[in-house]
């Protein structure tokens, strides 16, 4: 399997190669492709491919209160979006909110400027992937255990509308 990784950030040193292959052997995949079930993907026009995976939730730790991050509490996480697209998860922190919604953010190993945001609640993810130069990645819930990781293209989405002119609008006292 191929891993895409910014060749930029990684600027041709050994030692970052080294540590980022070795985390893409070591690292394990969070989704496994569902095949037959491609009639529930979306057909938006921003949506370049996708595809119908489960989800190991397992390997999303939940991390207790005031514990502090680290490989050993959090171990990396395989993102195989496709079978031509893995990265490495890495988190930089867990927040839960007073609905009991869990969301781990973090980066993408070795890439600079990369944001990964997974939102979890009763096995249900939303999540965001988003690296330099618009390269973005979507996590959906599709229905009981299935989810849709989708490859965003945002050429495609409409032109913005200049916003209405306020000349007329009467001023609030």
């Amino acid at each position: 399997m191929m891993a895409l990784l910014a060749s930029c950030s990684l600027g041709g040193d050994d030692e970052i190669n080294e540590q980022t292959n070795s985390l893409l052997d070591s690292a394990s995949n969070l989704f496994s492709p569902v095949e037959g079930q491609e009639g529930l993907l979306s057909s938006e026009p921003t949506i370049m491919r996708g595809r119908v995976v489960t989800i190991d939730f397992s390997l999303l730790v939940v991390l207790e209160e005031d514990s502090e991050v680290s490989e050993v509490t959090f171990p990396p996480v395989g993102l195989n979006f496709f079978e031509d697209v893995r990265y490495i998860f890495i988190l930089d922190r867990q927040e839960t909110n007073v609905l009991g919604v869990i969301t781990w953010i973090g980066h993408i190993e070795g890439v600079e400027l990369s944001e990964v945001t997974l939102s979890v609640i009763e096995n249900v993810m939303s999540g965001s992937i988003i690296l330099p130069g618009g390269e973005i990645y979507r996590i959906a819930f599709l229905s009981e255990s299935m989810h849709a990781v989708y490859q965003i293209d945002q050429s495609a989405f409409p032109e913005e509308e200049a916003p209405d002119p306020l000349e007329d609008t009467p001023l609030l006292n």
